[in-house]
């Protein structure tokens, strides 16, 4: 291992004896983030990839509001929508690759009118 690994080793060991850690999923982290960011409405397509973070969001119900589509497209234009018309920032969940593709012509509307849109 070169300085730089045994170094990042040592300092994670350390930050972990010092303070307290706890341990969750990236879908968790996720939801967190989002939640702490004032999120409460994210429009998704469940995909594997996904599978987390729609764990993680089943169980926060009461704080995020899930809409559920049938296509990636029709998902980021829903949170364009919901951004123009709220004001607040549109979040979609898609799959990597071809959902992304999918969802590319109503993200880049929402960029090209400054709509706040998370992907």
């Amino acid at each position: 291992m070169g300085v730089g690994v045994v170094q990042a080793i040592d300092e994670r060991e350390q930050a972990t004896t010092l303070g307290k850690t706890e341990t969750m999923t990236g879908g968790e982290a996720l939801v967190r983030s989002l939640i702490a960011e004032g999120i409460d409405t994210v429009f998704g397509l469940p995909g594997v990839q996904l599978d987390g973070a729609f764990d993680a969001l089943y169980h926060v119900q009461d704080d995020i509001r899930i809409f559920h589509t049938r296509h990636e497209q029709a998902t980021a234009y829903m949170a364009d929508g919901y951004a123009r018309s709220t004001g607040k920032v549109g979040t979609c969940l898609v799959v990597p690759g071809p959902g992304l593709l999918n969802a590319s012509a109503a993200l880049s509307t929402a960029y090209a009118c400054n709509s706040p849109v998370l992907c």
